[in-house]
């Protein structure tokens, strides 16, 4: 999910990528020409030793990125730029963050410069209401492990997990801006549920294990199966409108919905889990992944509507994307 307001014709949009560590420090990488070139972010002096699972743009000057500390406490880690990256600090609060970071972060969300949702294990939800200068926690009514989120505006937001080790699956939805959540689609999901998106308050889908796809519209406003397939994981889906969505997978795999049915496509280079994805407004397609070869190692697509991906492969595996216009 990226930031679509303030856009200035001719102008690439700005990309960002997250994931593992490298040398010493969390990974953040930029992109200002289309994802031909990138350049990495921040320093050993700057930034914590994390893997960031999620990143979140307002615009081209506001971003959060959060994720998991390693080998130290507290476990979740939530970092804050205020000039496109060029500057990052790590949030911290002695009278809040013994709750606020006790657990890892798996996705992080904005919808404005002000309102802010980050997700992670046991259930943790949490939201800003001033741009990430103060944080509080929901009640998010389960302990599994959250990692897909989506918010279509300050009141409509979705997250998505998994518990059970993984063998089952979990569909949060507010329509108050998180007070309350309430669990939604539990007779119909089948295992983890790795992501979700909405173009409005009726039209949704969310994917996960089992390539498994589920949807709701308007008029089928509960959760159902619409696609099931090989016993892979659909790990990202976002969208543009009721018919231009998109799935990416393990094992290469892109899917697209044409209106009626899934289709799919192998994006090279191989070799890599394909783990999120941002639509841009003009239909491009900006994709993370890690390899799954057995070797470090991560990739960043940039995918037109037709023709071949601009790829960026990356020492360390990515775990997720965004952009600003």
């Amino acid at each position: 999910m990226g930031a679509d307001g303030g856009h200035e014709a001719g102008k690439e949009p700005a990309m960002w990528a997250v994931g593992e560590p490298c040398n010493g420090y969390a990974k953040i990488l930029r992109s200002d020409d289309g994802g031909h070139k990138w350049q990495r972010q921040g320093s050993v002096q700057t930034l914590p030793t994390a893997v960031l699972a999620g990143i979140a743009a307002a615009d081209r000057d506001l971003l959060w990125a959060v994720g998991a500390r390693i080998h130290s406490e507290p476990s979740g880690v939530i970092l804050r730029s205020k000039d496109g990256g060029a500057n990052w600090t790590e949030w911290r609060d002695p009278a809040t963050e013994a709750e606020i970071l006790k657990d890892e972060f798996g996705a992080v969300v904005c919808v404005d410069a002000k309102t802010v949702w980050a997700v992670g294990y046991n259930g943790k939800i949490i939201k800003s209401t001033d741009g990430g200068d103060t944080w509080q926690v929901q009640t998010s009514g389960t302990n599994a492990q959250l990692q897909g989120l989506w918010a279509l505006d300050e009141k409509h937001v979705w997250a998505t997990g998994s518990k059970d080790d993984g063998q089952d699956g979990v569909i949060l939805y507010s329509s108050n801006g998180g007070d309350p959540w309430e669990s939604q689609g539990e007779s119909v999901i089948q295992a983890a549920v790795l992501g979700v998106c909405a173009v409005d308050v009726d039209t949704a889908w969310a994917v996960g294990s089992k390539w498994t796809v589920y949807n709701r519209t308007k008029d089928q406003p509960k959760w159902k199966i619409q696609q099931t397939g090989p016993p892979y994981d659909l790990n990202g889906i976002a969208a543009l409108g009721p018919d231009r969505v998109w799935f990416v997978a393990d094992n290469d795999t892109l899917g697209i919905w044409t209106g009626s049915e899934w289709k799919t496509r192998t994006v090279l280079p191989s070799g890599y889990y394909l783990l999120r994805i941002c639509a841009l407004p003009d239909g491009r397609l900006l994709v993370g992944g890690r390899s799954y070869t057995g070797e470090e190692g991560g990739v960043i697509h940039v995918i037109p509507e037709s023709g071949e991906a601009i790829s960026h492969q990356d020492p360390v595996g990515i775990h997720d994307v965004t952009y600003a216009l």
